[in-house]
């Protein structure tokens, strides 16, 4: 006869994720987490890292060294993909790789003279140390400079940097987040910059068995 089992608590695998100042339980990645995990008749319990890495490189380098962190999101970078095992399915669907200006909203004008790349030069950009966009705005010939995450929003107003890119979905809830705290912090009204980039998850080597239901979790959830 058919019969129905309930998980007990011990029986539960935890997953911890990537705790930062950028995560948000919320946001497209954690729920897509949730999501994927959820096709998967296993008795996954998803947790936030006890540790808080405030840079990528950090959480990278405790994701691929055994630190306190399983899975975590992050841009496509060669040495995440190198360090870690990487879950080859595009969160996003490349809207990473649209990215939308915060900026002094009193400069608004200055960005009104930039109609291509070269134009664009003239500006300073402004990213998280360890970011797979620096390498990717640099070669392009834009100056970057870096800074913690929870200082970039006052550096741009300040005039640290001129600008600073996001993906299209992330600039708006971030302006709406940090204007308190950096005054006059808009979204530029008029540019997109894009470039190929994607958002994906990357698991702890250890965990193989994790990098494979997450990406039949998300195959499942996308079909």
């Amino acid at each position: 006869l058919p019969w129905v089992s309930r998980a007990f608590a011990g029986d539960e695998i935890t997953i911890l994720y990537n705790a930062t100042e950028k995560v948000d339980d919320t946001s497209l990645p954690a729920n897509a987490l949730r999501l994927a995990l959820s096709k998967i008749d296993k008795p996954y319990v998803l947790k936030p890292s006890p540790v808080g890495y405030p840079t990528q490189t950090g959480l990278v380098n405790a994701l691929a060294t055994g630190g306190d962190v399983d899975v975590c999101w992050v841009g496509v970078d060669m040495t995440v993909w190198d360090e870690t095992l990487p879950v080859p399915f595009p969160i996003d669907g490349g809207l990473l790789g649209y990215r939308r200006f915060l900026i002094n909203g009193e400069r608004q004008v200055d960005f009104q003279s930039v109609t291509s790349i070269e134009t664009l030069r003239r500006f300073i950009a402004i990213q998280g140390p360890g970011w797979g966009d620096i390498d990717i705005l640099r070669n392009a010939g834009i100056t970057v400079r870096t800074g913690l995450y929870k200082n970039l929003f006052r550096m741009t107003v300040g005039g640290r940097a001129d600008f600073f890119p996001r993906a299209a979905f992330e600039a708006i809830n971030e302006q709406k987040q940090h204007v308190s705290t950096a005054l006059n912090l808009a979204v530029e009204q008029n540019l997109i910059l894009k470039y190929n980039f994607a958002l994906m998850f990357f698991v702890s080597k250890k965990k193989p068995e994790l990098q494979n239901d997450i990406l039949k979790g998300l195959e499942a959830a996308h079909a």
